[in-house]
């Protein structure tokens, strides 16, 4: 099981991060649920990195601080290993561009409280094999007949897909 998540459009991020357009950004992923949903593996954090540096983005990239957590972020003992590089430095003079699901970035902060996170992806809900199996929604009426949730946000989703209103 993974968490789903979808990634905020570049203009999105832009804007939150520019918010503090004083503070250069660190982007910061997750190798296991983000990269399975291919919204902040390494590779997304690489090409992220890339596109917001293209576009006039300070970003910083501290030596020896890894690309995204490859056991994930919402692991405290992980995330407090692989940010050591973070948090051994006074210096707090940046902020977080975290591509995970809300777990992430509770873990992130309470390793650097005090630094500015800024959420890079939305979590839609637990997943199977990288697709969408529950909306969390709290009324579970699975049953025989499925996730009607579920159903009709497929159905929505594909709506707007096609260019039609969503009712």
């Amino acid at each position: 099981m993974s968490v789903i998540t979808v990634g905020k459009s570049c203009d999105e991020l832009q804007a939150a991060l520019s918010a503090r357009g004083d503070l250069p950004a660190i982007v910061l992923g997750c190798d296991k649920c983000a990269k399975v949903s291919k919204t902040g593996g390494s590779q997304e954090v690489r090409e992220l990195r890339d596109r917001l540096r293209s576009s006039g983005v300070a970003i910083r990239e501290p030596a020896g601080l890894v690309d995204a957590v490859e056991e994930g972020l919402c692991d405290p003992k992980a995330v407090a290993e692989k940010l050591v590089p973070l948090t051994t430095s006074p210096q707090r003079d940046y902020q977080i561009l975290v591509l995970s699901c809300g777990a992430g970035l509770k873990c992130v902060r309470d390793i650097l409280p005090g630094v500015r996170l800024v959420p890079g992806l939305d979590t839609l809900g637990p997943g199977v094999k990288g697709e969408l199996a529950c909306l969390a929604c709290g009324h579970c009426e699975f049953g025989e007949a499925g996730c009607k949730m579920l159903r009709v946000a497929g159905e929505q989703a594909r709506r707007l897909s096609l260019g039609y209103p969503a009712r």
